[in-house]
């Protein structure tokens, strides 16, 4: 866990502007920052990895594991 915790802070401060609109999800559905930033550490280790080894995210995946983890 601690290992996916580094890599998620590393992406969120190399992805800077890429990641508003993660942050933009997460405040429409009611997340305060601390729990943006660990509901997308746990996103994180849901996520498959492309042929390049980068972890495939997008705003439209990371909105659904929000609801599924709020609804589930």
């Amino acid at each position: 866990m601690e290992q996916t915790l580094t890599e998620a802070q590393a992406l969120i401060l190399e992805m800077e502007e890429k990641f508003k609109p993660y942050i933009i999800v997460g405040v429409k559905q009611r997340l305060d920052m601390e729990e943006i930033v660990s509901t997308f550490e746990a996103y994180l280790q849901t996520r498959k990895f492309d042929r390049s080894g980068h972890r495939i995210i997008s705003k439209f995946s990371f909105e659904q594991f929000i609801l599924q983890m709020k609804y589930s």
